[in-house]
């Protein structure tokens, strides 16, 4: 299908023109400055490389020109038709066209209505015919591509009576236009066929003639619509001696009308069942396999084309060599189920059996499911982009749920999900009692659905996850029929932290952070689940010199108890508002000692009586109440090296530097210093 026709031939003049708006300095809008002009030199050379069919090197001048300027329309749109040109996504492309159509983006050489249209196109290949008719209506204007969007979603929609009342008209509208018979002949076929369809048929086949040069596989798909032999014989022999492209082609898009042609001619006895196998078993294309991430030249074949041939093949030692051929058939099959010539399946055998395949059932670009198989039977589903994935036991049996990081074990044989099934072909080639030696394919179940988390959780046995908070850390929820029981975490195999729950919700933890074998951190948590409290036990004497309490007020106390006496040196307060204050205990004066901070900056210095001297250092987060000493650096430099011992918050020490005795308290994120024995 061709892309927006309309405006090709009226680009090199549009072009023109935009160059002269530029030099007159209609859009150089001085107040956008270096980011327009910018801007408007990716969308001349963007436009210039699209005319001269350079796709690649197109798209990357429109990628860069957004960068400067995303709310220029024609960026997306021209990143979206080269797109188009490139078979990129049609997901992609569709997201890129309707980008372009969006409130508020500015059309500096191309219109709206050429991204409407092109959104239109996609989304018919991707099957949403009725956005493609919404699309359509708002066209100012009429073209062979907005007739052809319409009939081919007229059909697409099952309105087949409108659909053929359109191309009927089209073929005096646009005459010379192939794609309409096209359309016709490859919805039409195995159908039952009106009178109307009929003498439509008839009226195309009369004018073949006309467009047989443009495409050629108008003489194949108008085979079954042909009543004379003869002319269906003459076709035939037309396009197997001028047309057909015997010659070393390896594009899968090639693969239909190449394989469809060995049939017809074997129908119609121009060729015999020797020379038919032969053409046909001879096909190869290059394929992206997904799992082994690479091309590989590989043997293919359309699997209806394949059912046909064993239908038309009567030779019983040609029938055997089939037979024997599929038994260790290694190689693709592909599927189109709705007939547009858009391939929805790849199935890559081994063995006879099939080893990976991929199903694009919405002919977004991106497959719905990726397999991976054992032996035929799936082991390994892949959902969309690889949003998920899913093992397997024994399949249907679910071993494995894997989505955002997140792994789910099933417990044995509790979740089954089979969206993919296990069809053997009616290829006629096998008895009843060979049903294990026969030729499978795979299918898409479409009555199956997503697994819902509900469901996963219900017959998990357990789940994993990366933890956020440690480097390494991998946390394992246990599950009694959806309601987590227990929870540990793990670092490189040694446990970090066992947590306890009841009803669903988290009771006690215990955790060893600094990785010594000894849970030294308890947490607590209320009847909610919410965080109560956390006591720490630095010297493994079970007495916690560290706590923190959580309010339900949002207020958070966190204490140091360096004597463990169950009396608190130096406790800070923490007020929803942001607000914070501290206080501890003079060592010496045995008076209390309080600090207030704003914004989390200390502000205030008060010792019960008056306010005292905060003064700071070159060390921004120490401060030296009332004095600071002669050699402040020096004793700066050993506060940071024992501070640096712990990461505990709110704690504090007493040391002698060059007969100093300094006490010192860190809490709220600073160190306050006082000089005690002068």
């Amino acid at each position: 299908m061709t892309s927006c026709k309309f405006y090709d031939f009226k680009l090199k003049y549009k072009i023109l023109a935009f160059f002269l708006l530029i030099f007159m300095g209609l859009y150089a809008d001085q107040s956008e400055g270096v980011n327009l002009s910018a801007a408007l030199s990716c969308l001349q050379n963007s436009a210039k490389l699209f005319t001269e069919e350079k796709w690649q090197e197109a798209l990357f001048e429109a990628q860069l020109g957004e960068v400067y300027d995303p709310k220029t329309a024609d960026f997306l749109y021209i990143q979206a038709i080269c797109g188009l040109k490139l078979n990129q996504p049609n997901e992609d492309i569709l997201q890129k066209a309707d980008a372009a159509c969006a409130d508020g983006m500015i059309w500096r050489l191309y219109d709206i209505n050429a991204a409407r249209l092109l959104a239109a196109q996609v989304n018919t290949r991707m099957l949403k015919y009725r956005e493609a008719l919404e699309l359509v209506k708002l066209l100012p204007f009429e073209s062979a591509e907005a007739d052809y969007v319409k009939a081919d979603a007229l059909y697409g929609l099952g309105r087949y009576d409108e659909a053929k009342q359109l191309i009927s008209e089209t073929l005096d509208r646009w005459a010379f236009d192939s794609r309409f018979a096209k359309l016709f002949f490859l919805r039409e076929r195995g159908k039952k066929v009106s009178f109307f369809g009929k003498k439509l048929a008839g009226h195309i086949i009369s004018r073949l003639y006309a467009w047989q040069d443009e495409d050629p596989s108008l003489l194949l798909l108008a085979s079954p619509f042909e009543t004379k032999s003869e002319e269906n014989i003459r076709r035939l022999k037309l396009y197997r001696g001028m047309y057909l492209p015997f010659t070393e082609s390896h594009d899968l898009n090639d693969l239909y009308n190449r394989s469809y042609s060995t049939l017809l001619c074997l129908r119609y006895g121009i060729i015999d069942e020797q020379t038919a196998v032969n053409e046909f078993l001879s096909a190869k294309v290059y394929y992206f396999n997904p799992i082994l991430k690479e091309y590989i030249l590989t043997q293919a074949m359309y699997e209806s084309h394949l059912v046909e041939l064993l239908r038309l093949v009567v030779n019983s030692k040609l029938r055997n060599e089939l037979k024997n051929f599929l038994s260790v058939y290694e190689g693709l099959i592909v599927d189109d189920e709705n007939g547009d010539l858009i391939i929805d399946s790849k199935i890559y055998y081994k063995n006879g059996r099939p080893w990976c395949a991929e199903f694009d059932n919405f002919q977004t670009g991106y497959p719905e499911y990726t397999v991976e198989c054992n032996f035929g039977v799936p082991s390994v589903i892949y959902g969309k982009k690889n949003e998920y994935s899913v093992s397997y036991d024994s399949y249907p049996a679910v071993k494995n749920f894997i989505k955002n990081g997140k792994k789910y074990t099933m417990r044995p044989l509790d979740l089954k999900w089979a969206p993919i099934e296990l069809k053997e072909l009616n290829l006629k080639l096998y008895g009843v009692h060979q049903k294990q030696q026969a030729f499978f394919s795979l299918k898409v179940d479409k009555s199956i659905r997503s697994i819902h988390e509900g469901s996963l959780i219900y017959s998990s046995a357990f789940s994993e996850e990366n933890t956020p908070y440690i480097d390494g850390g991998i946390k394992k929820i246990f599950f009694d029929k959806g309601i987590p029981i227990k929870a540990e975490v793990s670092v490189a195999g040694a446990l970090y932290s066992q947590t306890n729950y009841r009803s669903g919700l988290p009771v006690f933890e215990n955790a060893d952070k600094n990785g010594d074998g000894y849970f030294e951190t308890r947490i607590e948590y209320d009847r909610n689940g919410i965080l109560k409290r956390m006591d720490i036990d630095l010297n493994k004497n079970k007495l916690y010199e560290y706590s923190e309490y959580y309010e339900k007020d949002g207020v958070v106390t966190k204490v140091w108890d360096s004597d463990e006496d169950g009396s608190s040196e130096i406790k800070y307060i923490q007020y929803e508002n942001g607000d914070s204050q501290t206080e501890w205990i003079h060592p010496k004066l045995n008076k209390i000692i309080r600090v207030s901070y704003k914004k989390g900056i200390p502000v205030r210095l008060f010792d019960g009586k008056e306010n005292l001297m905060l003064i700071p250092s070159d060390k921004g987060n120490v401060f030296w109440l009332n004095r600071s000493p002669v050699n402040i650096e020096k004793v700066n430099e050993k506060i940071t090296e024992i501070f640096n011992q712990t990461t505990l918050p709110v704690v504090s020490y007493m040391f002698s530097i060059n007969n100093i005795e300094v006490f010192a308290v860190r809490s709220g994120g600073f160190v306050f210093a006082e000089i005690v024995n002068e």
